[in-house]
């Protein structure tokens, strides 16, 4: 499931509230991918049961207001949980005081690829692409999967290995701790996505695959480096909060309006 919002605060804020640990249950449980949830909500006489919840969420808000929600979670607020640390792929770019109109076609080769690449992975056969699932008392069960080769086990022991013990230090910020802790699922799952986007030919077809690629993830250890340093710039925003105050406490302090 894709969630799709334009100011994604307000979704997250409203998660915040009394009376909606349901739904906020929801979403930290489809963060996995792999884990069932049912709903207590009784329709037709059945309880809603999903093998396993996958969530998706897209959607963008303001520096300020990220940074004052943050500051509110690193104060212990119901959001304190690990939501906004499920958050990944979030990156907070520079806009360029300088803008220049750019009025050209879209690159239609790029779109297409990125059309034909998702319609396949949204279609396709697990089993035709080699996949697996666990067996118990002879029958398949869980979610299919794909093992990394041996060189891309390596690579990623390596990489995880220095993650633990820089998670484990005891030396870093406690949002900051958290946010890495979950590259441990972030790093596979961006490689099996990179391994299956690159094994889309032109015609739309996923080719059988088998096992994930050292080359899928190497790129994946370099978008975690590249995703690392916006993550770091997100949770140090909540001094902008702090800083906005002192600045409008200063102000008033100078113009008479509050004594010092």
């Amino acid at each position: 499931m894709l969630v799709d919002r334009d100011e994604l605060l307000s979704l997250l804020e409203r998660l915040d509230e009394e009376g909606q640990s349901e739904d906020r249950g929801f979403y930290l449980v489809g963060w996995a991918g792999n884990l069932p949830y049912t709903f207590d909500r009784i329709v037709r006489g059945l309880d809603l049961h999903i093998e396993s919840v996958c969530i998706s969420m897209i959607g963008g808000t303001q520096p300020a207001r990220i940074s004052q929600y943050l500051e509110q979670t690193r104060r212990g607020a119901r959001s304190n949980d690990g939501l906004i640390q499920r958050f990944g792929l979030m990156v907070w770019p520079d806009i360029s005081p300088e803008w220049k109109n750019i009025d050209r076609r879209p690159n239609l080769d790029a779109r297409n690829s990125a059309f034909r690449v998702s319609k396949a992975l949204d279609t396709f056969d697990w089993r035709a692409v080699g996949a697996k699932r666990d067996r118990m008392d002879g029958e398949e069960v869980g979610v299919p999967y794909l093992r990394l080769c041996p060189e891309g086990q390596r690579r990623f022991s390596g990489w995880h290995r220095d993650l633990e013990e820089r998670v484990r230090s005891g030396t870093m910020d406690p949002m900051m701790e958290s946010h890495l802790s979950k590259y441990r699922k972030l790093v596979p799952a961006l490689a099996l996505t990179i391994h299956l986007a690159d094994a889309v030919d032109t015609g739309g077809k996923l080719r059988k695959v088998a096992e994930v690629t050292d080359g899928a993830v190497e790129k994946a250890l370099k978008w975690a480096v590249y995703l690392e340093t916006h993550a770091a710039r997100t949770y140090a925003s909540t001094t902008i909060a702090s800083a906005d105050a002192a600045r409008a406490i200063v102000s008033k302090v100078r113009s008479g309006q509050l004594k010092a």
